[in-house]
Order: structure tokens, then sequence, then C-alpha cells
């Protein structure tokens, strides 16, 4: 069972997951190559660990 990797992340522990700024992690956002956050309700942005891994990997192989 992969667990971890189908954990939601916020927008802080994408921010550490990435070493990036809050700035930084808006700006790509608007890239339509970075994956979209999922809306939990209200403002609740959550992102799926694994997507953001395999975004994370893509980036090394450009």
């Amino acid at each position: 069972m992969k667990l971890d990797n189908d954990r939601l992340l916020t927008a802080t522990e994408v921010q550490d997951f990435l070493n990036i700024s809050e700035t930084s992690l808006w700006r790509k956002r608007k890239d339509s190559k970075f994956p979209r956050p999922y809306k939990l309700g209200g403002n609740a942005l959550r992102w799926r660990r694994e997507e953001i891994a395999h975004w994370l990997e893509s980036q090394r192989e450009v």
C-alpha cells in the first residue's frame, strides 16, 4: 500500500518539499505542466504528493 504517495500536501508542505518560496509556488501554479491542486472546500487546496514527485522528476529530464 502506497499511503505516503497518496498523501495530500498543503501549500506549505509543497513549498518545503520543493524548497521554494510561497511566491514561487503560486507562480508555478500558473504553469500548465505543474500539478493542479485539489479543492477541498472553502479555501483549502491540497496537492497529491505523488503528482508533485512526478513533476519534480520530469524537471530533471529537461
